[in-house]
């Protein structure tokens, strides 16, 4: 036997996430000092063509941590996962970057 009302049940229905709902991701990053300036003009490329370009990118900001100047924060905000999907199966060649870490490619 339930002991959800039904008010109960229906705020809970609104509040569910699905394929059409807004999401973040985020991504972290940690440079190699000798690497850090080429790292920062290949994220500077990037950061203004997604600005420029992806239509389902609702926000986006690339900070850096003020205590240690080689990580780096990528946040995005996705209208939903179709804003996400375009970007990755069929991206944009201005915001394609070939920046490559020991385990990322930018």
């Amino acid at each position: 036997m339930s002991t959800t009302t039904a008010p109960e049940t229906a705020e809970r229905e609104k509040c569910k996430f699905g394929a059409d709902s807004p999401f973040i991701l985020i991504a972290r990053c940690h440079v190699k000092e000798e690497c850090l300036d080429a790292y920062l003009a290949a994220a500077q490329d990037a950061d203004s063509a997604v600005n420029a370009t992806e239509t389902g990118m609702l926000h986006h900001t690339f900070d850096q941590d003020p205590d240690d100047h080689l990580n780096f924060t990528w946040s995005e905000v996705y209208k939903n996962d179709a804003a996400l999907v375009r970007v990755f199966y069929f991206p944009n060649p201005k915001t394609v970057c070939r920046y490559r870490t020991d385990n990322f490619l930018l």
